[in-house]
């Protein structure tokens, strides 16, 4: 009769080494996920972001959307009195003022209720300190066949496009973006959002 018999202390190290290969594995994977989250959480280009809801009814020349990029310009009382100067200090401090030069974006969100092939925007650059500038950009919507070219899906999509030159950012800066070339309120754009990039 032939009996194997089973080396205990081999297999007790055949088991801790397994184990601790397993272990090192699940580090090193963990490790990784926690690396490649922490990286994709937040873009350290990104200056500003701002997100805003189009009317539901439609969206017309006649709602601007305006992206205020500076409001603490437009919270300070003017004079010297120590009430206009206590109270800029305050402002001050918890109103962060953006300034410089940033890559700007604009990503429009729409659904598939919107019938246009593309949206021809006027955007408008205004600041106490400059001259007000104009751009007109298109960002189109649908193909010629009618597919989708924005990203998304369930209904909902975005598309984005770069403003044709850089945005300077300086104090009380506001830009304001409207719809041209259309006649009556379109339903199915959602919302429009402005992001700087340094």
């Amino acid at each position: 009769m032939n009996q194997k018999f089973i080396d205990i202390p081999n297999l007790n190290k055949s088991i801790l080494k397994a184990a601790s290969s397993l272990v090192m594995r699940l580090s090193i994977i963990s490790a990784c996920a926690l690396a490649g989250a922490t990286l994709c959480s937040c873009d350290k280009s990104i200056a500003w972001s701002e997100s805003l809801t189009l009317p539901k009814e439609g969206w017309d020349s006649s709602a601007p959307a305006d992206f205020n990029i500076d409001p603490a310009a437009y919270a300070r009382p003017q004079g010297h009195s120590r009430f206009a100067e206590a109270t800029n200090r305050a402002i001050g401090d918890t109103l962060p003022r953006l300034n410089g030069v940033f890559t700007a974006t604009l990503s429009l969100r729409y659904t598939d209720e919107c019938p246009l092939r593309e949206v021809r925007l006027q955007i408008e650059r205004a600041s106490l300190r400059d001259e007000i500038h104009t751009d007109t950009i298109a960002m189109p919507l649908y193909d010629d066949r009618g597919h989708n070219l924005g990203r998304g899906r369930f209904g909902i999509y975005e598309t984005s496009a770069r403003l044709p030159r850089p945005l300077r950012v300086n104090e009380g800066t506001i830009l304001s973006v409207t719809p041209i070339g259309i006649p009556s309120p379109t339903p199915g754009l959602a919302s429009i959002t402005l992001t700087l990039n340094r």
